[in-house]
């Protein structure tokens, strides 16, 4: 059963993403989106969402850091001893973030638990 999920609503309007995070045909050369971006200066956090086969969604985040060389814009993984107290703070807000996400996710299970037990008591 599809949940709808109204934390991904801006991300999934024209974005070709589906409630969780997941690209849909239109999306940009169907690639998978994170579900969420925490940006403080270089320091990056994506929010990915996932789900098995029985519906049931968990997330996962990946830290990086950007950085010029040359012309070009890089990332990597690999953090600075500067870069350490910002990665902090944002991964404390990705799992501020996260755990607001697994809140409603649990709030819409429960009333589609509730709709269906409503349902079948008519």
């Amino acid at each position: 059963m599809a949940m709808p999920f109204t934390w991904l609503k801006n991300k999934a309007v024209g974005t070709g993403m589906d409630s969780v995070g997941r690209a849909t045909k239109g999306g940009v050369m169907g690639k998978k989106q994170p579900a969420h971006e925490i940006k403080l200066g270089k320091i990056r956090v994506a929010i990915w969402a996932n789900e098995t086969e029985d519906q049931k969604i968990w997330f996962t985040a990946v830290v990086s850091r950007i950085y010029k060389s040359g012309d070009q814009w890089r990332g990597t993984t690999t953090l600075k001893h500067d870069d350490l107290p910002i990665a902090m703070k944002a991964i404390d807000m990705a799992y501020a973030w996260i755990w607001e996400k697994n809140v409603q996710v649990e709030r819409a299970e429960r009333s589609a638990a509730s709709e269906v037990l409503a349902d079948a008591g008519r």
